[in-house]
């Protein structure tokens, strides 16, 4: 059986693409499309087989046909199969989350219309909000996630957080409860339900739980819940503990914990209780999903308690630091509620793991995950409630590999059993632990030889001593240690020579030196390495600096005095007399040598050996036989090279010239006229019939052109479209086509910049016909580089003159047949941007906009005055920032819809809010019916936390935190989000090359600036500075610094540890403590993102708690006034 293949159109081959020899390569047909993976040796065969007639093809520049002859029916039958699935193969679309209604998601994580009960914030990812200084009712409805939905709860099914006897189910150690989940459990939230993101969230679907307790019990600690499923259908459980503080009257968070499959949790009975005192300890059991089940619960107390031993690791299983494996503890579903042995005050979720050890060694464990708190414990093996030791975290401010959590510990001697327990108070956190072996053999420092260093993670060893264990050394001080034959061994400290003088793998021992295989090979380096045994070069292919040799250029060596200008002689190291031929005088190479043919003579020139005049004849006169024939070959070379150069260029090189469409007096082509020429095909889908055409990628379409005059030239003029938004190049815009030729073939190729409307777009071309080709080109020459508004009567009047010889001409048009595919790259004539600036910064102005129906920001850059390479720089910058903010989807976060790339100023367009920023809140002179109040303030700062964890967990700084670039979704502090960042990645420094007095743009906003960052110095902790100076500002409702008339006098107050005065009775004294240590001077004392989160959160339920009703009426006055108005402004960017 045959296959032919004919490569008509498809992806340009030339063009460099991610997917180029990815694990699918893609042979496009104008029928089908032929997908080979590498998973099948046969097809990455003939895949392979393809791309290479393909690259001869564009290579030769000719029509292609290859045919592939095949013996085994199999092989044909296995490409047929591909061939049909690739028929019905679709094309990728948008992502959305779930809560996107259908068909209403215009890009990633964007949405027009949410599902019902979803908030509607285009992210479609969070429960509609209620209202939590309100009972939840019918008009005040609780949404929660179920099932991938947001539910609305049946209100009488709601409880607010209350753990007491009439709700809670009594369990004891003589009864089975049984606990029943269906549509009639209640709504509630547990003790430890600040660790949720949002107050839909808290609200599960469960119930209340408590166990009775007397201070009578002796002996016993520890009480054990079994949890047994009765149903086959079940769904994971969640268990909240908690104790009520008698302080307070508050339930507190004790342990929580999950099971999936029955199992049993323990819990200590609570500590420091009193004498004769009846305890309760509640539970919350609930589930995150709508999930149907029962299951029974019993309980006992248990006497003399052990937890279960997770990993065990042994003397073989250890590694060196650089080669520890990582051991993951999941503390949420496997760690045990313990009061630690040696850090008993708190309760703990903790992973016990043992260590076995048979020789003297130190280990180091460790854990470099930033945040939270972990320790480390060691117990007797024998008797848990002995403390053998207690690590807590290390913080080393010059060790990048260690810089959190460093724990270690000394093992003697002898069979070992270690016992260790790693415990953290972050309920659902993942640990991960390292343990490694460190300094073997203690660094024998047990005889002085060193001592073991945990900073360096390695021995540090003491003059004399080397190697990882600090043994003596066999050679030092260039000189080898007494009584040892040294014959076979290697100088300790060169190249590839270990602690005990022998070769590593990979080198050989020749003359104490280890000789690498490639210098053994002649295979070296001639930058920087000599030809092996050459003059001053080693046996290891390094010149000999004690011999009194460098390295000098092209693997040679040359004498250390060489280039000073003197011809000198020293004497070296081993008493060898070492001299120059010559320095720095005519025909004397850099190695400070005579130049071939010369010789040195006494005082240190070159000149001509004249015993080699001879050979130098007949070298010569050979050499000139030479050069004529290889000028020869060249000669003819050139023309062949020249013939392919005038055949066709590389698709790189073409380029699009301007020809007036001059139509006056020509036929529109019909099919009449074909009869005349053809041009085919005259509809260009390039390779795409079926899918989009992606941005920026290069495709192609052969076009036939046919001459069926018998006398006549023809000449053919293709009138590109001009515009930044696509590029349409042939490989031969004018075509000249004699009577004699007939035929030729040409190529259109198309690459599209941005997600514009290219469907259904013609290409004109003119059609000339003459029987003298010299008119042709007259034609040519006068149309080139003409418009319309160009054309001039003296052209016309040229043209008429021409025009008698001209016998007919026509016109038509090619039509692109192909859609761009949707993407972030968009069309500039797709918005609509109102001329008013909405906002101004120091980077651009924002503009109000409207894409496909939504409105959006339109973020314009100012870029004027700065040096044309500081503008490239600028731009490439930004570019690969969109790259980033693309990929970044989060609540917090504003949402990035595109940008324009095309154009010679970047536009990035993204989310607009009605409200504004947070600055024009907080500003005095803004006149308005009300004030944020303290809960609001407290919920906008805990929102801009959490999306400063997100872009710092993805190793971005913002470098411009403010309040202008905080963007208000919500003035209700009930809301899911109430803050968006905007504003994040473009700032950069700006740095002016022609500037006088040391100026400088860009980079931040002086009165937010960390000390460090007048210094050029970033880092997450400038941002953390910057967010203290905002929280400061949003409470006290002042700009910083007011008092202060200079920027100098800012940058100074901050540098030497000015800070701003914290009023106490407008701030809360956790929030003035968490402020207090964020704009601390010494970046390694601010706090991290999720600590600051963790604390925000905190504040704010607690002033949740106390939050009276208030009166918003002035606020929902405001925000509708708000919407009313951004109406009306889109009504008229429509118009």
């Amino acid at each position: 059986m045959i296959i032919i293949f004919r490569y008509k159109s498809g992806l340009f081959p030339y063009q460099t693409t991610p997917n180029f020899f990815s694990s699918k390569i893609f042979c496009f047909n104008k029928t089908a499309q032929i997908i080979l993976t590498k998973q099948n040796g046969i097809f990455w065969w003939f895949c392979s087989i393809c791309w290479i007639m393909i690259i001869i093809k564009m290579i030769r520049r000719e029509f292609i046909q290859f045919k592939l002859y095949v013996l085994k029916n199999v092989f044909v039958q296995q490409i047929m199969f591909i061939l049909i699935l690739s028929l019905i193969l679709d094309v990728s679309s948008y992502n959305c989350s779930y809560g996107c209604e259908q068909d209403n998601c215009i890009l990633d994580n964007v949405c027009m219309l949410c599902k019902n009960g979803f908030q509607q914030d285009t992210s479609c990812t969070d429960c509609k909000g209620f209202n939590f200084s309100e009972s939840i009712s019918e008009t005040n409805p609780l949404y929660v996630k179920l099932s991938q939905s947001c539910t609305k709860v049946d209100s009488s099914l709601v409880v607010n957080k209350t753990a007491n006897k009439d709700i809670s189910k009594l369990i004891t150690t003589d009864t089975i409860l049984t606990l029943t989940f269906d549509e009639s459990t209640m709504f509630d939230y547990g003790p430890c339900y600040r660790e949720e993101h949002n107050t839909n969230d808290k609200y599960k679907r469960g119930h209340w739980i408590r166990f009775e307790f007397e201070d009578t019990i002796e002996d016993t600690k520890t009480i054990e819940l079994f949890f047994n499923f009765k149903t086959e259908k079940k769904s994971e459980l969640h268990i909240d503990c908690g104790d009520i503080d008698h302080n307070t009257l508050k339930l507190v968070c004790l342990a929580k914990d999950v099971i999936s499959e029955s199992k049993k949790v323990t819990y200590p009975l609570i500590k420091y209780r009193k004498t004769g005192t009846k305890y309760v300890i509640y539970f919350y059991v609930y589930v995150n999903d709508a999930t149907n089940f029962e299951v029974d619960i019993s309980a006992q107390f248990l006497s003399n308690w052990k937890p279960e031993i997770t990993k065990s690791v042994y003397d073989s299983d250890l590694k060196f630091f650089d080669r520890a494996e990582t051991m993951v503890f999941n503390v949420y579903r496997n760690g045990y509620n313990i009061y630690p042995t040696c850090y008993p005050h708190k309760l703990s979720k903790a992973i016990f793991f043992e260590v076995f050890l048979t020789s003297e060694e130190w280990i180091l464990i460790y854990s470099n995950r930033e945040g939270g708190y972990r320790f480390l414990q060691e117990v007797d093996e024998f008797n848990y409630s002995k403390c053998v030791g207690l690590w807590e975290p290390l913080k080393f401010k010059h060790q990048k590999t260690l810089r959190v959590g460093s724990i270690h510990g000394y093992v003697q001697k002898g069979t070992t059993r270690r016992l260790y327990a790693v415990f953290s108070d972050d309920k659902k956190e993942y640990i991960n632990l390292k343990i490694s072996k460190l300094c073997p053999d203690g660094c024998n420092s047990n005889t002085g030889n060193g001592y073991c260093s945990f900073l360096r993670q390695q021995c540090v060893c003491n003059d004399g001593f080397g190697g990882d264990n600090c043994i003596k050394k066999c050679y030092h001080n260039f000189t080898w240690q007494e009584g040892i034959d040294h014959s076979n061994l290697c100088y300790y400290g060169s190249e590839g020579c270990n602690s005990m003088c022998t070769c590593e793998e990979g080198y050989t021992l020749d003359n104490n030196l280890c000789v690498s295989a490639h210098c053994l090979n002649s295979e070296i380096d001639t930058t920087k390495e000599c030809f092996r045994n050459s003059e001053g070069c080693s046996s290891s292919c390094k010149c000999i600096a004690s011999k009194g040799y460098v390295f000098g250029k092209d693997g040679y060596c040359k004498v250390k005095t060489c280039g000073n200008g003197l011809k000198e002689m020293f004497v070296n190291d081993f008493g060898e007399t070492i001299s120059e031929e010559c320095d720095s005088v005519n025909h004397c190479d850099e190695l400070c040598r005579c130049e071939n043919g010369y010789i040195g003579d006494m005082e240190g020139k070159c000149v001509i050996n004249y015993s080699k005049n001879y050979e130098f004849i007949f070298g010569l006169t050979g050499s000139l036989a030479g050069l004529f024939l290889v000028c020869l070959s060249i000669i003819g070379m050139t023309l062949i090279i020249i013939n392919n150069i005038q055949k066709g260029r590389k698709f790189s090189d073409l380029q699009t010239k301007e020809y007036y469409h001059y139509i006056q007096g020509s036929k529109k082509n019909s099919l009449l006229i074909e009869k005349k020429f053809t041009i085919h095909p005259n509809e260009l889908d390039f390779g795409n019939d079926e899918n989009a055409t992606e941005i920026f990628e290069t495709r192609f379409e052969k076009i036939e052109i046919r001459n069926y005059s018998k006398k006549k030239h023809m000449m053919v003029i293709f009138h590109v479209p001009q515009t930044p938004k696509y590029s349409i190049v042939f490989n031969k815009q004018v075509v000249f086509i004699s009577a004699l030729k007939k035929r030729t073939t040409i190529t259109c190729f198309l690459t599209l910049n941005c997600s514009t409307k290219i469907y259904g777009t013609k290409i004109p071309y003119t059609v000339w016909f003459s029987y003298s080709s010299i008119a042709l080109k007259s034609i040519q020459k006068l149309l080139e580089d003409k418009t319309f508004e160009t054309w001039t009567k003296e052209d016309q009047d040229r043209f008429d003159t021409i025009e008698s010889l001209i016998e007919s001409r026509y016109n038509g048009s090619l039509e692109i047949q192909t859609s761009a595919v949707n993407s972030t790259h968009l069309d500039l004539d797709e918005i609509r941007m109102s001329e008013d600036v909405i906002a101004e910064g120091a980077s651009g102005k924002i503009h109000l906009g409207m894409f496909k129906g939504i409105p959006v920001a339109v973020k314009k850059f100012n870029w004027k005055g700065l040096p044309e390479d500081e503008i490239l720089r600028l731009k490439l910058s930004v570019l690969k920032e969109c790259e980033v903010m693309n990929k970044l989807r989060n609540p917090f976060v504003v949402n990035y819809i595109g940008s324009v790339t095309y154009t010679e100023d970047i536009i990035i367009v993204s989310q607009y809010f009605t409200l504004g920023s947070l600055a024009q809140y907080i500003n005095k002179t803004k006149k308005r019916n009300f004030s944020l109040c303290d809960i609001t303030k407290m919920k906008m700062l805990l929102d801009t936390s959490r999306g400063m964890r997100f872009l710092h967990e993805n190793k971005i700084l913002h470098l411009d935190l403010k309040p202008d670039n905080l963007l208000v979704n919500s003035l209700f502090p009930d809301s899911a989000c109430c803050i968006k960042i905007t504003d994040f990645g473009t700032s950069r420094t700006i740095k002016c090359t022609r500037c006088t007095n040391n100026q400088e743009k860009g980079l931040g906003t002086p009165l937010y600036l960390a000390p460090e960052s007048f210094k050029d110095v970033y880092s997450q902790s400038s941002d953390v500075f910057s967010f203290a100076v905002t929280a400061w500002e949003v409470f006290h409702e002042e700009s910083p610094y007011e008092q202060m008339n200079s920027i100098f006098a800012i940058k100074s107050f901050v540098i030497n540890g000015g800070r701003l005065e914290i009023d106490s009775e407008r701030v809360t004294p956790a929030l003035k403590t968490l402020i207090t240590r964020c704009w601390s001077n010494e970046p390694d004392q601010r706090p991290g993102f999720h600590y600051i989160a963790q604390i925000l959160s905190q504040e704010t339920d607690v002033l949740l708690s106390d939050h009276a009703t208030a009166n918003n009426t002035d606020i929902e006055t405001f925000v509708s006034q708000k919407n009313q108005l951004l109406s009306e402004t889109l009504v008229y960017l429509e118009e």
